[in-house]
This record gives structure tokens, C-alpha cells and sequence, in this order.
């Protein structure tokens, strides 16, 4: 379908002359700012989606398969853009397009209409969500997938995909983690991925713990350790390696490098509901005495995850422990990441434990509760 006429109220022309334009090379530049792929002498940068958008207003014509990351930048930095597309009304991209457009901004034909119907739209983007803080209220959806990268609607999430981001971020920090074999996931893919994270070996059960692992050049430590019985397929280990959470985090003073992440669900799936409500009331106090004692303490609940299934349990009980787990923690500063519905929604097979390209996913959104700024 061809586009309505273009112009409206507000035509492009009131805004005055672009500064940036994020992704034209030298050769073809249309604003004295510009990135280029090609780094040249005068390009700001080879990758425009590094750069904050907010200051200027830009202009851009990128490659098809980049518009729908583009309009999530626009939104992300509430940036103010002159973008070029084609008039796709059935793309998925189109009706976000359409929300960034100001009601007083209209849009205009490209002159060059030689194999494409292209329009120049007045894009804006909306407010941003919220800082990823403790206490926020998680809406239903919390976020959906697309391209393989969660899009949180709970608050402003961050991308952490090369290892100096996530030192970035944790310098300076300690994370203790306690769980299950889902958050132990989280500790393995840390000290996968990032080279300058050495873990140690304590000489312990791996299924038990404590896993550490220490970033010494740059002063952190990240440290896994089961949650405490019940535990159902770990063998037989020792009683002095097996710690109740609560017991341990009775005994972390806290501070503003702290950081308490913990789940508890999975190994309380085939007992009385009545055992799990008590042992999750214990845990409470502990957290509620922490941030009492240092309230700049950061503490994250991840919650179940759909993919465990056998003969004596079902993702049904899950459930039924996911909501007693949230609501026990309502009303609290701590934040709970939604692991639940990054699991059932994406593509993938159901997974107790889930693919890489979730943890990558889960742990952006850890890592922007640990650095929401």
C-alpha cells in the first residue's frame, strides 16, 4: 500500500538541520558528526549503538535488517532522529515506528524513489523505563524476545555482550549466590565467559560448593553455594559442606558492594507446600535483618523456571512455589528477575536447566540490577 500523503503539521523542515548522522561513512556523510564501519580520522565511533543518542538531533538510512534495533535505541535514549525506511506496513518494526512518531510530526517522501517507496519519518522516543532498581512491580508480560535478545518491560535493561562490560560492572564487587543448579548455571557462564575471572578450587563437592571464582586485577569475586537440604540428586556430601542459606546470610554484613542473589524452589517441588512456606519465611528474616543492618545492599531473587518435569513433580507445583516465593517477598527492596517467563516463551525446547542464549539473556538483566546507571 502506498503511504498517505506526507507532510502534516509538523514538517521536517521546522527542526532544523540535522548534527549526527550514526551510520554514514565518510564518503557519504550527511551531518558533521557521523560513525563510520570504516574507522576513519574524523567518525565519532565504528559502532553508532555505543553511543548515547540523546544530545542531538540525528538523521539515519540504515540496512533493513537493523531497523527494529535502531527503534529500540531511539526509545532506550529518548533520542530525537530523522530515520529513513521503507513504507513495510506488515513488518513486525512497523507499528514501534509508528508509536515514536510525535502526534504533531508528520512525514515526508524520499526523493530517491527509484526501486523503493522510502519515507523520511520525525521519530522521538518515549520515556524510558525506570533504572532496574529493587522494589519494582513486575507486569504481565515482563518482556518478550526478539532476535534472541530479551526486551524488558519491567525496567531499562542493559546488553553486557563482551567480558570488559561485565568486569566493568562488577569491579569492585561481591556477589554471593545461593541455589540450586538453575543459578549455578549463572556462576558458569561467568567464569566461562570472562578470561580475567580465575576460579579457585576450595577441593569441594562441585555440586555442593562453594564455587569461587576472583577477578584480582580488577577486585572482585562472584561465589556459588547450594541453598541447604532438602536436596534431591546430590549424593551423599558431608553435613559440614552443606550451609543453610539463611544461616549464611546472617552472617555477610553487607554494604553497597554487596550483592545477594539466591532461588529456592526446584528440590522443594516433592515435599508438603507447608515445608517450603517455613523455610521461605526464615530466609525472609534474614534478608529483611541485611537490609536493616545495610540497606545499600543488593539483593536479587531469581524466580523458578519453567522445564522441570518427571513422574513426582510437574512445572504445575513450580508455579504454585514461584507464587508463595514472590508474594512472601512483596513489599520488600529486592528484585526478582523473571526467569519463569524468559524460559516458556522463548523458541527453545523446555529446559530445567536452559540454553546458553537464555543465561546470556538472564544474566544482562543481573547485571543491569547490579549497574542500572
Amino acid at each position: 500500500m502506498f503511504p498517505p500523503p506526507g507532510g502534516g503539521p509538523g514538517s521536517l523542515s521546522q527542526v532544523g538541520p540535522p548534527k549526527n548522522g550514526p551510520f554514514m561513512p565518510e564518503d557519504n556523510k550527511k551531518c558533521a558528526l557521523f560513525c563510520s564501519k570504516q574507522p576513519t580520522q574524523h567518525s565519532q565511533a565504528q559502532d553508532a549503538f555505543t553511543l548515547y543518542w540523546g544530545q542531538h538531533l540525528h538523521y539515519a538510512f540504515r540496512p533493513l535488517p537493523l531497523i527494529h534495533k535502531t527503534l529500540q535505541k531511539i526509545r532506550q535514549d529518548a533520542a530525537t532522529l530523522i530515520f529513513i525506511t521503507p513504507y513495510w506496513q506488515r513488518q513486525v518494526w512497523f507499528p514501534f515506528l509508528q508509536r515514536l512518531q510525535p502526534e504533531d510530526q508528520g512525514h515526508i517522501l524520499h526523493p530517491k524513489l527509484d526501486t523503493l517507496v522510502l519515507i523520511a519519518w520525525m521519530l522521538k522516543g518515549e520515556p524510558l523505563l525506570p533504572l532496574c532498581t529493587p522494589g519494582l512491580l513486575i507486569p504481565n508480560p515482563s518482556g518478550f524476545y526478539y532476535d534472541d535478545k530479551w526486551t524488558s518491560r519491567v525496567c531499562s535493561t542493559k546488553k553486557f555482550p563482551t567480558p570488559p562490560n561485565v568486569t566493568k560492572c562488577l569491579r569492585g564487587k561481591v556477589v554471593y549466590m545461593f541455589g540450586d543448579s538453575t543459578l549455578r548455571q549463572w556462576w558458569l557462564y561467568l567464569d566461562e565467559f570472562v578470561p580475567s575471572l580465575k576460579r579457585i578450587d576450595l577441593h569441594v563437592p562441585p555440586l555442593i560448593g562453594p564455587l569461587l571464582a576472583i577477578d584480582p586485577e580488577n577486585n572482585y569475586l562472584v561465589q556459588w553455594r547450594v541453598h541447604g537440604r532438602p536436596l534431591r540428586t546430590y549424593g551423599k556430601p558431608l553435613v559440614a559442606d552443606v550451609h543453610y542459606m539463611a544461616n549464611d546470610i546472617d552472617g555477610i554484613g553487607g554494604g553497597p558492594q554487596m550483592v545477594i542473589v539466591f532461588t529456592i524452589w526446584a528440590h522443594f517441588t516433592h515435599l508438603p507446600v507447608d515445608m517450603y512456606i517455613r523455610r521461605v519465611q526464615i530466609i525472609r528474616r534474614a534478608v529483611v535483618d541485611l537490609l536493616q543492618r545495610s540497606p545499600q545492599t543488593t539483593v536479587i531473587i531469581k524466580s523458578a523456571n519453567t522445564g522441570f518435569k518427571g513422574l513426582d513433580f510437574n512445572e504445575w507445583q513450580s508455579l504454585q512455589l514461584d507464587i508463595i516465593l514472590r508474594r512472601m517477598f512483596s513489599g520488600i527492596q529486592v528484585a526478582i528477575i523473571d526467569t519463569w517467563q524468559m524460559t516458556s516463551c522463548h523458541y527453545l525446547p523446555e529446559d530445567i536447566h536452559p540454553a546458553r542464549i537464555i543465561i546470556q539473556n538472564e544474566i544482562d538483566i543481573l547485571l543491569s540490577l547490579i549497574c542500572p546507571r
